[in-house]
């Protein structure tokens, strides 16, 4: 599988829904213990790999927000942003609201479901937190596209970062913001900076900054969770975890960014498809915002449907991916017609 890239930049489309791909099931396993009771090892091991997974989505979207906003008006922008964020999570929470009511006899008002459906809430369907955030790095990127100098808009991104970090200690109900400060930032300073790193970086000194990243990322893993035994104060805590983040999404950056002749991304996307078997990260990379929201019916609103069996998670992933093409196709039947409409 080669690294095609067809919107000219150092992350190629199909290099983005493959990572989003890779993502999502990163995030699906670290879940797993909100329904499933596993030894602690294993769920010690799980667990790194929801903020590992949020970080490629928020990466990638710092990237794409920024590209997308030098082709296309703010109003545009925003418009494009809320159809494929607004539909699909009015869809899961309705559902959400009546399995929580059929299920764990818990109803939930129309002010409650109205607020969730707009990502404003997260009391049903606790995943939204991150919906949250990504208006704030919204707002964020469209006030960067009104500088007109790139170091400016650099500072921009480095300041918004460290206010997230701070959000995120001082307000209990951000705290997991922290766990990703700077990964929306990077994304966008890499675009920023998208013609630059094509032209200057040869592929040897791409393969020594993602070493480099590595080496760092592990360390930071090694100190963190060996070392400080995983501290939970979210002063400490956000910032080293934010930092493991940002260095791991430097490394996939740069694995990623790696020329098709070094040979050595096409071998890795090769494993990562040999992994991942039945489906390939690139297709459920198209769908990956609707499972992050499906997935999340079963393992935070309904998770006694699963009655600790692990043999169900196989059978919940899928029927989640079913539930999330489903929703895509909606979606875009929806889009479609508002097109037409106008």
């Amino acid at each position: 599988m080669m690294l095609e890239n067809t919107r000219g930049g150092v992350i190629s489309k199909n290099a983005s829904n493959s990572l989003k791909g890779i993502a999502i099931l990163m995030i699906f396993l670290s879940h797993i213990p909100q329904a499933i009771s596993i030894p602690w090892h294993f769920e010690n091991l799980l667990a790194p790999m929801g903020y590992h997974g949020v970080s490629i989505f928020l990466f990638l979207s710092g990237y794409g927000c920024y590209l997308s906003l030098k082709n296309k008006s703010v109003k545009a922008f925003c418009v494009k942003r809320l159809k494929s964020i607004i539909p699909p999570l009015v869809i899961v929470t309705i559902v959400a609201s009546l399995a929580d009511l059929t299920v764990n006899h818990v109803s939930h008002s129309f002010i409650e479901i109205l607020l969730n459906s707009i990502g404003i809430s997260h009391s049903i369907l606790h995943l939204t937190w991150y919906i949250q955030l990504q208006y704030i790095c919204y707002i964020a990127v469209v006030l960067g596209s009104y500088c007109k100098s790139d170091k400016y808009k650099v500072l921009l991104m480095i300041s918004f970062g460290v206010a997230i970090y701070f959000i995120s200690v001082i307000c209990d109900e951000t705290n997991l913001w922290g766990l990703n400060f700077a990964s929306f930032s990077i994304g966008v300073c890499i675009a920023i900076y998208d013609r630059e790193l094509q032209s200057y970086l040869g592929t040897v000194s791409v393969k020594k900054a993602t070493v480099l990243s590595m080496m760092i990322w592990l360390g930071l893993l090694f100190f963190t969770y060996v070392i400080l035994h995983n501290p939970s104060g979210y002063m400490l805590r956000n910032a080293l975890k934010g930092s493991i983040a940002a260095f791991f999404i430097l490394m996939i950056c740069g694995i990623v960014a790696m020329k098709p002749d070094s040979g050595f991304t096409e071998k890795w996307l090769k494993y990562i498809l040999a992994f991942t078997g039945f489906a390939g990260p690139e297709k459920i990379g198209a769908i990956s915002y609707e499972l992050y929201l499906c997935h999340g019916v079963f393992f935070f609103v309904v998770p006694s449907l699963l009655n600790n069996n692990a043999l169900l998670i196989v059978p919940v992933l899928l029927i989640s991916m079913f539930g999330a093409w489903i929703i895509k196709k909606l979606n875009d039947l929806f889009a479609v017609s508002i097109t037409c409409i106008k």
